[in-house]
């Protein structure tokens, strides 16, 4: 997969696919592409703490972003080593499970 940035006219609408995430509320469709759902992934750097990484892609498309960020509270960890992950999300999306996602506690 040749992965790259949204688009800069589509920020706007990765921002609030993002916020959704964030809040609990899912992704949605990609806003670059229509083409697919939108997978996200968070990985917390320690169980005590709350500084991760996340993140966002569409395997239609290849559009993605990656960021530091505090992983909210309502994420559970899901068992991965730190060595496979990388910038681009291309081992996330090569290793996926439908699991990861419905193991969390969200909307429940």
């Amino acid at each position: 997969m040749e992965w790259h940035d949204p688009a800069d006219d589509m920020r706007a609408e990765w921002a609030d696919a993002t916020r959704r995430i964030f809040d609990g509320r899912g992704a949605g469709s990609c806003p670059s592409c229509s083409g697919a759902a939108l997978r996200y992934f968070f990985y917390r750097h320690d169980a005590a703490g709350r500084r991760g990484g996340f993140w966002v892609w569409c395997r239609a498309c290849g559009a993605y972003e990656h960021s530091s960020v505090s992983v909210p509270a309502w994420w559970r960890d899901v068992n991965v080593s730190p060595h496979e992950l990388l910038h681009d999300p291309d081992w996330l999306d090569e290793n996926w499970s439908d699991d990861w996602l419905e193991r969390q506690a969200v909307g429940r």
